[in-house]
């Protein structure tokens, strides 16, 4: 199903993709979108768009390194981490989407007496 001009609207203003030219081109976003067609309703699969989105750019960001030349410095390290928390809001969408949630079992152990076993005599 491909999006709609109000989906991918909706997607470049929730991850705040409003530069001109725009960071993700349509087919960028249609491709996202089709990457997390695994999702169980329409507001999870948007969560799990947005969720690669960032990844992709955490990924990105990943390559920049804090530099100073004089008088001049330049921190660019901070915007890898302010991409990692705006990934890690959408990162369990993004991993049901993807099936990959973790699941879960608590249990216990105990000990089963053997009926067949003597104990011994003191």
């Amino acid at each position: 199903m491909a999006l709609t001009a109000q989906q991918i609207s909706d997607l470049r203003s929730d991850l705040g993709d409003v530069a001109t030219p725009p960071v993700f081109s349509d087919s960028d976003l249609e491709r996202t979108w089709e990457r997390v067609s695994g999702a169980k309703s329409e507001t999870q699969r948007h969560e799990a768009a947005l969720g690669l989105l960032a990844r992709q750019l955490l990924t990105s960001a990943a390559k920049l390194h804090d530099y100073a030349a004089g008088q001049s410095r330049e921190d660019v390290s901070q915007v890898f981490e302010h991409l990692r928390h705006v990934y890690e809001l959408y990162r369990p969408a993004l991993l049901a989407a993807l099936h990959m949630s973790s699941q879960w079992v608590i249990g216990g152990v105990r000990g089963v007496e053997n009926p067949e076993r003597e104990e011994p005599r003191s």
